[in-house]
């Protein structure tokens, strides 16, 4: 957030700069860091497709035919809609939210899942605040990439309103389409969980 005007361009490669690292409100083991590359397979159907990549290389498509590999390389980069305005939401995504899942809501590979086109914002209600108030913890796929990291409960730094804002706002941006949440409903689950004290598995999200 503290970027020189005119340097992060969306659409636009860093070319040059430096990385900051912080840990957020959770404890994070910073020995081992690494930098993905953005160039690779672009096709979303080959086996060696990732969703970070930004430039397509033909050649890293090994897993399918040369013409569908053509075609997926020259399409261009497509990049989620900005946001709708929505102060409270907006504030709350980028206070809590975006150290790990981007401005973006692209996500961080392999540790943290985008919130753009994910199943787990649109879908279940419920189980989106489940997750938001308790966390979540092991693996998780989401649009078909696997994904393996931990993320804080946020239920005791934020109010129910909070929390029904930036769930509100997850689901109604970033390219996604889904049902806004109200405080009531955050209250709800809240108190129906309320002996909950540690992040939730997916195994453990599948039950009600």
């Amino acid at each position: 957030n503290n970027t020189a005007p005119g340097v992060l361009i969306p659409g636009k490669p860093i070319t040059e700069g430096y990385i900051t690292l912080q840990a957020e409100t959770a404890e994070i083991d910073f020995r081992k860091v690494e930098l993905l590359e953005l160039k690779g397979c672009t096709n979303p159907k080959a086996r060696e497709y990732r969703r970070h990549y930004l430039v397509g290389d033909p050649s890293a498509c090994s897993s399918v035919p040369g013409a569908q590999i053509k075609a997926v390389a020259s399409a261009p980069l497509v990049v989620p809609a900005a946001p709708r305005a929505d102060a409270e939401g907006r504030r709350v995504f980028s206070t809590t939210c975006v150290g790990c899942h981007q401005a973006n809501a692209m996500g961080l590979p392999p540790g943290y899942p985008p919130l753009a086109g994910s199943e787990w914002v649109m879908g279940d209600e419920r189980r989106l605040l489940r997750i938001i108030l308790h966390g979540l913890v092991g693996e998780v796929n989401v649009a078909g990439e696997t994904f393996n990291g931990a993320m804080p409960g946020w239920g005791p730094m934020l109010k129910d309103a909070e929390i029904a804002a930036v769930a509100t706002y997850i689901r109604g941006n970033f390219g996604n389409k889904a049902a806004p949440v109200n405080a009531a409903a955050v209250a709800r689950v809240r108190k129906d969980f309320a002996s909950r004290t540690t992040p939730w598995t997916v195994a453990e999200l599948a039950k009600p």
